[in-house]
């Protein structure tokens, strides 16, 4: 590939990226809102990953010998008719002159596979951080575990927020307090509550982080892939 280098120079950035970013976060959890420069970090970072994507497009386009009928972009589509119809504008022919390459393309699609979702969360967030802003970040509680230690054997039982104990339930020998849902106090255990925080994109399921991951790990994958069928 020509680009190849351009290529493994954005990816190997993200990856030592990534990290920095995640202690980032660590840092800022007690924080009731990102700060603007780690939000721009973010957007640098998934703006790299989408110039590996364009790169590839145009890889495609030239190894290939296609003529495009429109400006186009590496396929990220919603529906198998819409992908159909958009590599034909795009990559036309691809489907009979490098079949192998073209079904590659469709199955990386996030309605081929539904692990392939964070494709699209990718490409939403990248085209809100195109129009002259940062997408909004959230403090999110994500999950509360309780975790009830045996203090002479050591043993140890936990459990999720939402665990609702009826009467008559032990915990380590120790009885459930229905009103509290906790055990009642006693010498021989130790409660500890833990609570589990992540940073959301705005109005979303999506964990910040959990995405630069996913967008990391699977643009690499894709990259090798069709380097691979080019």
């Amino acid at each position: 590939m020509k680009r190849k280098e351009d290529i493994d120079h954005l990816i190997k950035k993200c990856a030592l990226t990534l990290p920095q970013l995640e202690v980032s976060y660590a840092n800022a959890l007690n924080e009731k809102r990102i700060p603007v420069e780690l939000r721009s970090q973010v957007k640098a970072f998934l703006g790299d990953l989408r110039s590996v994507l364009d790169y590839l497009a145009h890889e495609i386009v030239e190894s290939q010998g296609l003529k495009p009928s429109s400006r186009y972009y590496f396929p990220i589509l919603p529906d198998s008719k819409t992908f159909a119809v958009r590599m034909k504008e795009w990559f036309p022919g691809l489907n009979s002159t490098n079949a192998t390459l073209y079904d590659y393309l469709h199955s990386m699609q996030p309605f081929t596979r539904t692990e392939n979702v964070w494709i699209e969360w990718f490409n939403k967030i990248n085209n809100e951080n195109k129009h002259e802003r940062l997408t909004p970040q959230e403090r999110r509680e994500v999950n509360q575990t309780t975790t009830v230690t045996h203090r002479a054997s050591g043993g140890s039982v936990t459990w999720n927020k939402g665990v609702k104990f009826g009467g008559n339930v032990r915990v380590m020998g120790v009885p459930i307090d229905v009103t509290t849902q906790m055990p009642v106090a006693d010498p021989r255990i130790e409660v500890r509550k833990t609570t589990w925080v992540d940073f959301h994109f705005e109005g979303t399921t999506i964990s910040v982080v959990g995405l630069l991951k996913n967008s990391l790990s699977g643009i690499t994958e894709i990259s090798k892939g069709i380097e691979g069928r080019l």
